[in-house]
């Protein structure tokens, strides 16, 4: 199976690469105000710079620069029509954090500006002031816009992935899970979303009181994987690569107990099957309980692996819905519009990137999960976007039938200034003949 997710990883960057606009930014879904490109191209160049891919890290920092220079108002929107709203400015400060870029002039205004955000109960809303959104909706005065406005749980769990934000995000995020494990989300159809970024962000403190949450997220994530691995959702009632690489994600924040041997057999195509591992959760959950979590992520990338098409793209299947702006939970709303462009809209995204970028970091993730438990030499490698660059290759060319035809060299170091920006581009060495001409 390891030779088959790198090569669906590489595949799925060569889809995202031949996909981006021309100045290296991405666009995707479409609504009222046309295709999003700040948003998505924040969301999916954040889902790039984590895959251990030279080629990956400099669509990233191209993907960067181009939101640089498109700034507005301290963040950004959907699109440049859109007022700015805080889940579009932390999905680019998110690619800023991946890249070590977020000490720039422009990633540090937008820090301040998103702070004005942050509700009293620590959670983060979309629009701080209703003005600009309700001028751009062209909503009356006698329009309630409190379901635009509150805290919103997807936001604050995205929020939770920048650092300056964690603690508090996190307080807000204890306060909102649901009895079955779950998060809600509010700009999205599928829970998985918010209930994956919401695990990580409270895995990457550590909290004493934090290891039962995560035991019921874990127990729900794997009650939505059926038997074949996927996740189906309401409008993927076949499989939802979306909600099941979210999953994925979800089931591999945590690291598996047993070290080496049966788990790395099983990864490496062993005929041994793995055997049940214990789940490993945060310090003071009590007691760890016996759990098929591995066997279960198994099958998941199993059914993603199988389900990437010829392109290297995954099905359209990330959801996003629009409320009303006065709907606190968008579960009361009945007659959703299936891609719809004003309130009530249900919108996929058609061109697949947005699900796409989503899927390989996800099995990027796996990957990690899986690297910690080998007997790996780590010495020399430098930490950057909380991934150890080399682990992955250095895995597969001990383990694969076929060697990798390139190495990443060392990073340089992640706090470049604004001018400094164009040497970022020429870190690393030759890309691979597949992808080095499409420029």
């Amino acid at each position: 199976m390891n030779a088959e997710i790198t090569a669906a990883i590489h595949h799925g960057i060569e889809f995202l690469h031949q996909s981006r606009a021309a100045q290296g930014q991405w666009c995707d879904f479409s609504l009222a105000p046309g295709l999003s490109d700040e948003w998505v191209t924040g969301y999916v160049g954040s889902m790039v710079a984590k895959i251990d891919h030279p080629f990956a890290w400099k669509m990233a920092f191209h993907a960067w620069q181009w939101l640089s220079q498109r700034q507005s108002e301290g963040g950004w929107g959907y699109n440049l029509l859109v007022p700015r709203d805080a889940d579009s400015t932390i999905w680019a400060l998110c690619l800023a954090q991946a890249l070590g870029c977020d000490n720039w002039t422009t990633s540090r205004h937008a820090l301040q500006w998103l702070q004005h955000h942050t509700q009293p109960d620590h959670g983060m809303t979309t629009y701080a002031t209703e003005a600009p959104i309700r001028d751009f909706i062209q909503a009356s005065k006698t329009t309630s816009l409190a379901g635009w406005t509150q805290s919103h749980i997807c936001v604050t769990a995205a929020a939770a992935q920048l650092a300056p934000f964690r603690l508090s995000a996190c307080d807000f995020l204890r306060t909102r899970q649901e009895a079955d494990g779950r998060w809600a989300s509010y700009w999205w159809c599928d829970d998985e979303y918010a209930t994956s970024l919401a695990v990580e962000a409270l895995a990457r403190i550590d909290n004493l009181g934090d290891g039962d949450r995560i035991f019921q997220a874990l127990q729900w994530g794997q009650r939505q994987v059926q038997a074949n691995g996927a996740v189906v959702t309401m409008t993927c009632p076949q499989g939802s690569s979306f909600a099941t690489a979210l999953v994925l994600n979800l089931l591999t924040t945590m690291p598996f107990e047993d070290p080496c041997s049966d788990l790395a057999l099983g990864v490496l195509g062993s005929e041994k099957r793995p055997q049940k591992y214990e789940i490993s959760l945060a310090k003071g959950a009590g007691a760890r309980s016996k759990d098929s979590r591995f066997e279960v992520v198994v099958r998941i990338v199993r059914w993603l692996l199988d389900h990437q098409r010829a392109d290297g793209s995954w099905p359209s299947s990330a959801t996003l819905r629009v409320p009303p702006p006065d709907v606190i939970s968008p579960d009361t709303v009945q007659d959703w519009i299936i891609s719809g462009k004003t309130e009530k809209a249900i919108a996929l995204d058609h061109h697949s990137i947005f699900t796409t970028a989503t899927v390989i970091k996800s099995l990027q993730q796996f990957s990690g999960a899986i690297l910690p438990t080998l007997p790996i030499k780590t010495s020399g490698l430098k930490m950057a976007g909380g991934y150890k660059f080399g682990h992955w290759n250095w895995f597969l060319s001990n383990h694969c039938t076929s060697p990798i035809p390139y190495q990443p060299n060392d990073r340089a170091d992640a706090h470049q200034t604004d001018q400094d920006a164009k040497s970022l581009t020429s870190l690393y060495s030759p890309l691979p003949p597949s992808i080095v001409h499409r420029d």
